[in-house]
């Protein structure tokens, strides 16, 4: 059997070193999974080609064995990356991480002006689930960043399996996030 390899995307302005990535960096190790959780370019202006290209770059020869985890705009680039592998890959899953396909609140006008590409340019929903084994989501019922509802109908309708936690912001200040191991045993990342 190959060895499993899982790519953790970090979050607009974010860093590896954020929040949980280095706990749940070093609990999949624990796990004997290759875990990749690189800094991605840019990360103070994320760009759909940028981001997206710099994953493509990373990962070489997506198979089931692979698998992914993002955080917020990370989640966009991982869904972004998947849609556009070769008819003939499936990678083994991924779990968004306070994801979303519409936000609200954002700061100023620079804000929206990067977020803008990320809101109008579509995901296909049907290119995502052909290249895609299983999906999840964690989603705070008090995101800052709004349209609650809407992300988790969203997520539903792409096939993820939602998990909701009270209280948790943007699912960016926890240390650990003990969420992730449930939703990753049943995505099969972990056993």
């Amino acid at each position: 059997m190959a060895e499993k390899r899982a790519y953790i995307v970090h979050g607009w302005g974010g860093s590896p070193q954020d929040a949980w990535i280095p706990w749940l960096k070093k609990t999949l190790e624990s796990q004997g999974i290759i875990v990749y959780a690189p800094q991605m370019p840019d990360e103070e202006h994320p760009r759909i080609d940028l981001w997206v290209g710099f994953l493509d770059g990373m990962v070489i020869d997506p198979d089931e064995d692979t698998y992914f985890i993002g955080h917020s705009v990370g989640c966009q680039t991982i869904m972004r990356y998947i849609q556009i592998l070769p008819d003939t890959v499936l990678v083994g899953g991924a779990v968004f991480v306070a994801g979303w396909f519409n936000l609200e609140n954002l700061a100023n006008t620079d804000e929206e002006h990067i977020a803008k590409p990320w809101l109008t340019q579509p995901i296909h929903d049907e290119k995502l689930q052909a290249h895609v084994k299983k999906t999840g989501a964690l989603i705070s019922d008090n995101d800052p960043f709004g349209c609650t509802t809407e992300n988790v109908d969203r997520f539903k309708k792409i096939g993820s399996k939602v998990m909701t936690i009270k209280n948790g912001g943007h699912l960016d200040s926890q240390k650990e996030l003990p969420e992730i191991l449930t939703i990753s045993k049943e995505m099969g990342i972990i056993t």
